[in-house]
């Protein structure tokens, strides 16, 4: 084992002028197993561990590694890097940590930091994997993560400054068994991160308004069962969760992943959540958000069978709009509010599907399509001048057969108007 200290004290300096003059950088290369690296940057700004054309490097060529790297810095304008490409691009450049059951800790306080790290292999960080800038402005995080079994916690912390402004994390994981735990605090935020392979899981908060994370997981052998796992925590008002899950390869045989999901929970006014795919079956996504004037998206859930949808809006003037399609799927809705002006729509094709809605408060509207066979729906409405439109069709050319609707209204005012086209079908409607 060979471990390296480096201190302010010991650091090349470029163009100094005093003992802690700004612009002080270290370059490190650590190749072999068991390797420890400790660099404290705490007291100067402008400083700097690896740069664009020479990354820091601490790996082992066998693959065993075992190697211990951990970056403080304070002041300003500071800087990691460990990675010679953003976005990363393949190729045999030496960069960052690679090997086995590596450990990365890297601490940045002040504002205008900047951190960007590759790891390669198995089980980083399982122990130790950690990113923290401190309450600044104008911070940014890219981290790769190639290999199985891999975990990192990310965290920008505004606590100390609640308006830190303009921070962003960019994550990419690819394999499988690979964990990230992503926080922020203050507004303006941004979260990116993308995952390739299975049973991986992503966690992300956020604290503050205006903030926004964009997820993807594609599962790279879509015909095996991913598992693959998004949670998404958001407080504060105008914020935005953008999610897709998505095979990486589409088949004619429609293989596609499995045991995938999504959790959001959003709480403040004029939050948006959009899924722009899940694909696949055995999926879920379970949406909750509180406060006014919020919306709710699942452009595409299906390509499969036994997905649903459990959506809550507690609050007016919400809106959601799911698709689903596949067999045997379910959606289940919940717009609770004390005033009024919630909208639904919400479609499904395919057959012995189950629709579900209710309803609470005055001006609300839901509009209710199934396509298919021996399927049904409930739509319940509390309150008055309410509306439900629903319709149940054949798909495909084929005649609809065996579906069913329950409507329900209570108190005044309220209009229904349901269609059936098909054998078989009954619907009953109660004002």
């Amino acid at each position: 084992m060979r471990k390296l200290l480096l201190t302010s004290a010991s650091l090349l300096a470029i163009g100094a002028t005093g003992a802690l003059a700004a612009g002080s950088s270290t370059y490190i290369e650590q190749t072999g197993t068991g390797q420890q690296a400790v660099i404290d940057q705490t007291a100067a700004t402008n400083s700097t561990v690896g740069s664009a054309a020479h990354p820091f490097i601490q790996q082992d060529g066998s693959g065993s590694g075992g190697n211990v790297l951990s970056i403080t810095q304070g002041g300003t304008n500071n800087s990691v890097q460990g990675q010679a490409l953003w976005p990363y691009t393949a190729g045999p450049e030496l960069v960052g940590q690679a090997g086995t059951n590596n450990h990365l800790t890297i601490l940045q306080t002040g504002t205008n930091g900047t951190i960007t790290s590759h790891q390669r292999g198995d089980n980083n960080g399982v122990t130790a994997g950690s990113i923290v800038q401190g309450a600044g402005d104008t911070q940014t995080v890219h981290l790769i993560e190639q290999g199985n079994d891999n975990a990192f916690t990310i965290s920008q912390d505004g606590a100390g400054n609640p308006g830190a402004l303009y921070n962003g994390i960019t994550l990419q994981q690819s394999s499988s068994n690979n964990v990230a735990t992503i926080s922020q605090s203050g507004a303006g935020l941004g979260i990116t991160s993308y995952q390739y392979g299975g049973w991986n899981v992503l966690s992300s908060a956020q604290t503050g308004s205006s903030n926004s994370v964009v997820t993807k997981q594609s599962n790279t052998a879509p015909s095996v069962a991913s598992t693959n796992t998004i949670s998404s925590l958001q407080s504060g008002d105008h914020n935005r969760a953008w999610i897709g899950q998505t095979p990486a390869v589409t088949t004619s045989t429609g293989q596609f992943g499995t045991l995938l999901t999504i959790i959001n929970n959003q709480s403040g006014s004029t939050n948006r959540f959009y899924v722009l795919e899940q694909t696949g079956s055995s999926n879920s996504i379970n949406n909750t958000q509180s406060g006014s004037a919020n919306t709710a998206t699942v452009n595409t859930q299906g390509g499969g069978a036994g997905n649903f949808i459990t959506n809550q809006q507690l609050g007016a003037n919400g809106t959601a709009t799911f698709d689903q399609t596949g067999n045997n799927n379910s959606a289940s809705l919940l717009q609770q509010s004390g005033t009024a002006g919630n909208t639904a729509t919400l479609n499904q094709n395919g057959g012995f599907n189950t629709v579900s809605a209710y309803q609470y408060g005055s001006n609300n509207n839901v509009q209710s399509t199934q396509t298919g066979t021996w399927s049904t729906a409930l739509l319940v409405q509390n309150g008055n001048n309410n509306q439900i439109v629903g319709a149940q069709t054949g798909s495909g050319g084929a005649i609809g057969q065996q579906n069913s609707a329950a409507v329900t209204q209570n108190s005044n005012g309220n209009v229904a108007n349901y269609t059936q086209v098909g054998l078989g079908n009954s619907v009953s409607i109660s004002q």
